[in-house]
């Protein structure tokens, strides 16, 4: 589908192109309501096919050598935490919540090397 005249230099100003979606969608509807109920216009001039739609891309999804790979290049600390996060699907909090003494977090892993010794 050709891009009509502006658009290019809407998507270029920096206007992200869900952004020139939501706007030309609610622009339409507006001027759908000006020509079927409030009967200011004949017609909508927004005809453009396919313009109220955006297609979202797949997000790139590491593989486990890549996941591994990562994990191993990170300080002993955060490599199981790297490891969690991309097989498990907790999100961030979850996750800090969990190195908050759950399940060999830094406070949790102290506490029972401490416990184990001793000290």
């Amino acid at each position: 589908m050709a891009a009509p005249p502006g658009s290019l230099q809407l998507l270029d100003g920096g206007t992200t192109e869900p952004q020139a979606v939501k706007a030309y969608s609610i622009l339409r509807v507006i001027l759908n309501t000006a020509v079927k109920e409030d009967e200011l216009i004949r017609q909508n001039p927004c005809r453009i096919p396919g313009y109220d739609r955006y297609r979202i891309p797949e997000r790139p999804v590491a593989t486990v050598a890549q996941v591994l790979a990562l994990a191993g290049r990170m300080p002993p600390r955060f490599s199981a935490l790297v490891i969690v996060a991309a097989f498990s699907g907790l999100r961030w909090g979850e996750l800090a919540e969990r190195g908050q003494g759950e399940a060999g977090g830094a406070q949790g892993g102290q506490g029972h090397e401490a416990e184990a010794t001793g000290t």
